[in-house]
């Protein structure tokens, strides 16, 4: 338990945390955010502590079951986890949940303030024909930025380090000069989510086959808000189009749908094909043109969105101890373009040792920040259609 009892509840191997609770992390190691075939929504430095699909767990329990996570933080400040889970009958659980983490921080102007709250529910009628997992998620993760230390910032630092042990008036380091103290950045999201299936032909022993059919739906909507104040000093951010209150904003609203079927035999092994749609609609409430280094009149629009249409599946199945598994997924129609293919094998020995070996391809677009973003700091304005970024 002791490589879970952090921020982020699990085990932050691989990962090097910043001056404060809540913060973001250095990645030392390649990050896996899974296979996706829209663009990711981009202020990838707010995700580390963002609850995706991927992460929600559903419940069967005989007794309901609590647990308490508290851990204190970097002055004036708590971290909680809390966790409800209960059977109301064999056939019906419910659970909810709430994490909060406020840390003032270390330094000047570095709170971070957190929520993260969620709630599951799974059902399976009497007869197991029929199953149903739902949740929604509800995150708001805010944190005040600073700008890292100014130059006299550096030196104060630094003559700390060179006086450790003895008074000093910078060894309380709240006292360090930072960049700037008002501004302000936050992500907020919610997400409803149900996936369930009904059995057109239920299997009743173990030699038996198993037919059905299944529908998915995540509706998400993200936001994402700088805000500051006045324009950086010194030029640290470059030049504004306003002196006072910057304010950059955007929004994604996702709305995706897929039906699938799925196939089960204890010779064939499971497979599910599958086929989906889903809607996007990124982008910004304002327009812009520029005006570029030759004169050229560029004009920045204000939103990306459409529709993809795609098919899929994924097969699994034991052989001879061998655990073999393959998912892909392509788009077939739309306005991106977008496919990933994985499989591999594994094994395991003796209840101890596992061997496992895999292959995947994806290509993808870039994240939607990289496509298309808007800002009162007149550098970071762009609209570009760049190819997709391809891994093996």
């Amino acid at each position: 338990k002791d490589y879970n009892f952090n921020y982020l509840r699990r085990d932050d191997f691989g990962l090097l945390p910043i001056h404060n609770v809540g913060q973001t992390y250095t990645s030392l190691e390649k990050r896996d955010e899974g296979d996706h075939l829209l663009p990711l929504f981009g202020a990838r430095a707010r995700h580390f502590n963002y609850i995706e699909t991927s992460d929600i767990r559903y419940y069967h329990v005989p007794t309901p079951l609590t647990e308490l996570y508290f851990r204190t933080t970097f002055e004036q400040g708590q971290q909680l986890d809390a966790f409800f889970t209960v059977n109301t009958s064999p056939r019906l659980n419910l659970s909810i949940a709430y994490k909060g983490v406020r840390s003032l921080g270390k330094f000047q102007h570095a709170l971070t303030s957190t929520g993260n709250f969620r709630a599951t529910a799974n059902y399976t009628t009497k007869n197991e024909r029929y199953s149903v997992k739902t949740h929604f998620v509800s995150q708001d993760l805010s944190n005040e930025e600073n700008g890292g230390l100014s130059e006299t910032g550096i030196n104060q630092y630094l003559a700390q380090a060179e006086f450790v042990g003895e008074e000093d008036e910078f060894t309380d380091r709240g006292a360090i000069s930072v960049n700037f103290s008002d501004a302000e950045n936050i992500l907020l999201g919610k997400r409803f989510y149900i996936n369930h299936q009904y059995a057109l032909i239920k299997k009743t022993d173990s030699t038996s086959s198993s037919v059905s059919v299944g529908h998915i739906l995540d509706l998400t909507d993200k936001r994402f808000r700088f805000t500051q104040a006045a324009v950086a000093p010194d030029g640290l951010l470059g030049e504004a189009y306003v002196t006072a209150s910057l304010s950059d904003d955007v929004a994604l609203e996702d709305f995706s749908n897929r039906l699938f079927v799925e196939f089960t035999n204890n010779w064939l092994g499971n497979l599910r094909v599958s086929g989906g749609n889903s809607n996007y609609n990124y982008g910004y409430n304002t327009l812009l043109s520029q005006v570029d280094e030759s004169g050229s009149q560029i004009n920045i629009t204000n939103r990306l969105k459409g529709d993809v249409y795609t098919v899929g599946g994924n097969y699994t199945n034991e052989y001879n101890g061998f655990q073999l598994f393959a998912d892909g997924r392509t788009i077939v129609s739309g306005d991106l373009e977008g496919n990933y293919l994985n499989a591999g094998a594994s094994y395991e020995y003796d209840k101890k040792y596992v061997i496992k070996a895999e292959v995947g391809a994806n290509s993808v677009a870039p994240n939607y920040n990289f496509l298309l973003y808007q800002s009162d700091y007149i550098n970071y304005n762009w609209q570009n259609n760049f190819a997709n970024v391809n891994t093996k």
